[in-house]
């Protein structure tokens, strides 16, 4: 590689190298990248994982205190009108985890662009999942209490998925 090292100060023609002058080109690449950059901390993917249980408990409690409110009626109404969105809706889940894991695994394709694409697709389906609870909700004809409690509680889930991926990543 032709030209100077920009950390280590040294040029190709491999003249002396400086400890200090290494240094402090080394800081002024954190500062640089400092303010363009959030730079992850090894305590980061630990945050990640604490994020992650914390929303799904509060997701959890989010949800049970919304179901409370419930009549039996609409509890049994709400439990028929999903069963088989819950048995159908881990399908394109699955075959998208397995795809990523396939072009990652198994094929050359660029590793970031799988990335991205992924997560693309991800954030598509969440959303997609999302809005189509919603309307199902509305069609059962659910309170609104218990609409606005079980959107609450998935935007509390994914905000705590979401830092988990930022962190892990």
């Amino acid at each position: 590689m032709g030209g100077a090292d920009f950390l280590s100060g040294r040029t190709s023609q491999h003249q002396s190298w400086d400890a200090n002058e290494s240094d402090r080109r080394y800081s002024e690449l954190q500062v640089l990248l400092g303010r363009f950059l959030i730079i992850q901390t090894p305590t980061m993917p630990v945050s990640g994982i604490i994020a992650l249980l914390v929303a799904m408990i509060a997701s959890r409690f989010l949800s049970e205190r919304g179901y409370r409110t419930l009549s039996p009626e609409q509890k049994l109404r709400l439990m028929d009108g999903f069963s088989s969105t819950r048995m159908y809706s881990m399908g394109p889940l699955l075959v998208l985890i397995a795809a990523f894991w396939f072009l990652m695994t198994q094929t050359d394709v660029n590793r970031q662009v799988v990335t991205m694409t992924f997560f693309g697709l991800l954030i598509a389906y969440v959303i997609t999942r999302t809005v189509m609870n919603q309307r199902k909700l509305h069609v059962l004809d659910m309170p609104a209490e218990y609409r606005r409690s079980f959107l609450i509680a998935q935007a509390v889930s994914l905000a705590g998925i979401a830092w988990f991926f930022y962190t892990a990543f």
